[in-house]
């Protein structure tokens, strides 16, 4: 399994994919993705990979995968709560999460960020208009 899907990973970054957003990645055991993703990035050392994670140990998920980020669901969940059931409690906790989460993950264990989509580096958006935010 671990083949195939370095495989197909491989297959579409060659073809010019840039990241990946790994579906259910919390199904997963983040062990199969720490053996799977340092071996597509030898042929691809700049690809970016977000994991799906609905709940739980961010942090400890990107640590122990190796992937780059992961989802936010729970600042979804909060918004929708606030406004469906009037419970700001949600709303207030769930922004302060990020800076939990980094003050979990060890220094020099932050993962990089995405690189900018080839046309915002050249200063225009995807349809040739103005770029809306400079490239970091």
């Amino acid at each position: 399994m671990r083949d195939l899907a370095v495989r197909v990973l491989t297959h579409w970054l060659d073809r010019g994919a840039s990241a990946w957003r790994l579906d259910a990645a919390y199904a997963v055991d983040p062990a199969f993705w720490a053996s799977v993703l340092p071996a597509v990035r030898e042929r691809h050392p700049d690809a970016w990979f977000m994991g799906e994670v609905i709940h739980g140990d961010y942090a400890g998920f990107v640590e122990a995968s190796t992937v780059d980020t992961v989802t936010q669901y729970e600042l979804w969940k909060a918004t929708w709560s606030s406004l469906a059931d009037v419970n700001f409690y949600e709303l207030d906790w769930c922004p302060q999460a990020p800076q939990r989460a980094a003050r979990q993950v060890p220094p020099g264990h932050l993962r990089r960020q995405p690189r900018c989509h080839p046309h915002r580096q050249q200063g225009r958006g995807r349809r040739g208009g103005a770029r809306r935010r400079p490239c970091s």
